[in-house]
């Protein structure tokens, strides 16, 4: 049992040894200040009835592999995947595949939630079935965030997170000096308000303190665009949520199957709530209303938001199977090398040649979409046999990561808690599902809740939050205040078991917002913040306008409309726009040109560096002569 009396209570008689388990190994943990990266129980209790709920679903494997294994260990992720942007010329061994396929069109995207997407809708759309290839590339799902996060769909939390004042960087100045001194008290942790939100002074460098001061100066920045009325970036956000779920909707119509628990649903009948445990928390949320009704004019009442739910954690299953069965390919595999050849056309161009994975596979591709995740390092390797001082000035700045091959590709990561739940599918809940069809997606204060899986006694709930600032471990009082959130929210009881929890890292940036890189029809997008999944679909779509394939999206979207009644494909544009206007897309082919070798002048930097060491090589001459 549990030392603290507090917490006890969350341990009854109905309640299966898994319960007791995890709360006495997080009680131990916060003690001694101790993160942690993940907990599988041992209880067979807890095992067999996880096991019976997802006994004879369709997906059954799937699910069981995802989610009755421990979870990975491993820390120190950040960046352990090299990519490095190549000139095809040094790899002679891929150049005959290249000059078979170099006039296809060839459509490869990796990674992420986005990225899935963007494959899943150039294989539902006629003309783009016409391609050479449409390739969706990605590790095992098992690796991703998506496979721990809370899988949702959601307008108010699509936002950066200092979109709310209480979650600005000098509002929790003080709670993480506290912390970092004082440590957390049980007490503090089990507040219905606890924020679950940290940074480890011990693991600051010098690269998160620049991310973290970036981040209050466009907290500030958003700040004065909204005292003079103009756009912030939060009401962006906002919209491109809302319109990821108008999409998601007209994808799941086309492909005839369902991907979240609001598809067919009447979107009045909306089934994210969010909840209010204290008064403070009341009034955050009526004034985030005020943001959203200026933002989308579309909230119904304070706790209730129209198309707002979670994707099916089997959807990632489901959406590769429709790529397949339109003639696509779904490769497990990590990516080691983008690869560049040539323009014969446009003298001093490169263009995108493919890609290669960890195990040498050459894949041609004319247009890349990648989406890596905060594991994710880039880095120029050897450039095309260019002028002597091109070659050298290359392999200075490979040698010292200068100028590198994506320049805003600053990033840390936040780690929040993912567990994995047993819950009794009791009376109340049987309502809630008999007229919802699903538990709705609770939401309270960087907190969620989403129903994965059920059979009539028990229900597999994924509860989430938090997020620890330069860590991969995560904080044990976001697990406690989880469960004590829990208990309030369901009663007493409700919570019998915890099959697993998990650090669930995901990469952020400055903005806390997804940018986009392009190169040479690459187009590489980072920093998401934990918002992928809610954004993911909207971010396809701007990936497949970016790379060229603008009547691909006029296609499948242009007769919709949004929830609201406007045109699907205005919104998008106007979106799209936005995107550029505010800079979260940049482009970069002059840099990759001149770093890969394939055109040979000189920046005004260099020319000026050139100018240096010619006049300190003189000074050093006149000086040895001199002697």
């Amino acid at each position: 049992m549990p030392k603290h009396p507090k917490l006890n209570k969350f341990v009854h008689e109905k309640s299966f040894k898994s319960l007791a388990e995890s709360v006495e190994f997080h009680e131990e943990a916060l003690n001694n200040g101790r993160y942690i990266k993940g907990f599988f129980t041992s209880d067979d209790m807890t095992l067999k009835a996880a096991h019976e709920i997802l006994a004879g679903n369709p997906y059954e494997t799937f699910l069981t592999d995802l989610l009755l294994k421990p979870p990975s260990q491993s820390i120190r992720e950040q960046r352990s995947r090299e990519i490095t942007l190549c000139a095809i010329e040094n790899f002679p061994e891929y150049l005959p595949e290249y000059n078979k396929y170099k006039n296809e069109i060839s459509l490869v995207s990796v990674g992420g939630p986005a990225a899935l997407d963007t494959s899943l809708i150039a294989s539902i759309n006629s003309n783009m079935k016409k391609m050479q290839q449409n390739i969706y590339i990605s590790g095992p799902f098992s690796e991703s965030n998506l496979a721990y996060s809370a899988l949702q769909l959601h307008v108010r939390h699509g936002t950066a997170l200092n979109a709310d004042r209480h979650l600005t960087g000098h509002a929790l100045m003080w709670p993480f000096l506290v912390r970092s001194v004082m440590g957390c008290p049980i007490e503090e942790a089990l507040h219905p308000d606890f924020r679950k939100i940290d940074m480890k002074f011990s693991s600051i460098t010098p690269e998160k303190l620049n991310i973290y001061l970036r981040n209050e100066f466009n907290w500030l920045w958003q700040a004065v665009r909204y005292r003079f009325g103009l756009m912030t970036e939060h009401d962006l956000n906002r919209l491109e949520s809302a319109l990821s779920q108008d999409l998601l909707h007209r994808i799941e119509h086309v492909i005839g199957v369902n991907l979240s628990s609001n598809a067919n649903r009447d979107p009045k009948h909306s089934i994210s709530i969010h909840v209010d445990l204290t008064q403070e928390g009341s009034e955050a949320t009526r004034a985030e209303n005020r943001l959203m009704k200026e933002t989308k004019k579309n909230v119904v009442q304070a706790t209730r938001y129209p198309t707002d739910g979670n994707l099916f954690l089997e959807a990632q299953c489901i959406e590769e199977n429709i790529i397949m069965n339109n003639g696509g390919q779904c490769l497990k595999q990590h990516i080691s090398r983008i690869l560049f050849a040539e323009d014969k056309s446009l003298s001093g161009k490169a263009r995108l040649a493919g890609i290669v994975t960890e195990s040498g596979q050459f894949i041609y591709a004319s247009h890349l979409h990648l989406s890596p995740g905060y594991k994710a390092k880039f880095k120029f390797g050897t450039a095309k046999k260019s002028t002597f001082y091109r070659n050298l000035t290359n392999k200075l700045k490979n040698q010292f990561n200068i100028d590198p091959p994506v320049p805003g590709h600053h990033l840390t990561v936040a780690t929040g808690t993912s567990i994995n739940a047993i819950m009794r599918n009791d009376s109340h809940l049987k309502r809630i599902i008999a007229t919802y069809g699903t538990t709705p997606q609770y939401a309270v204060t960087n907190s969620h809740w989403t129903m994965l899986a059920k059979n009539e006694n028990y229900i597999l709930m994924r509860i989430t939050g938090g997020g620890t600032t330069g860590e991969e471990n995560y904080n044990p009082a976001y697990f406690l205040n989880l469960i004590a959130n829990t208990e309030r929210l369901f009663g007493p009881e409700a919570l019998v078991g915890i099959l697993s929890t998990y650090g669930c890292p995901r990469s952020i940036n400055a903005r806390n917002s997804t940018e986009f890189f392009k190169a040479n029809n690459v187009l590489i997008s980072y920093g998401k913040g934990g918002t992928g999944n809610t954004k993911r679909h909207a971010e396809a779509v701007i990936a497949l306008l970016e790379l060229g394939f603008d009547q691909t999206v006029t296609d499948l979207f242009e007769h919709c409309s949004t929830y609201d009644g406007k045109s699907m494909t205005q919104v998008i544009k106007y979106i799209h726009e936005k995107s550029k206007d505010m800079r979260f897309i940049y482009s970069g082919d002059a840099h990759i040109n001149r770093r890969l070798g394939y055109d040979g002048r000189l920046t005004n930097g260099e020319n000026l560096s050139l100018l240096c060491f010619i006049i300190l090589l003189f000074g050093l001459f006149r000086s040895m002569l001199s002697a």
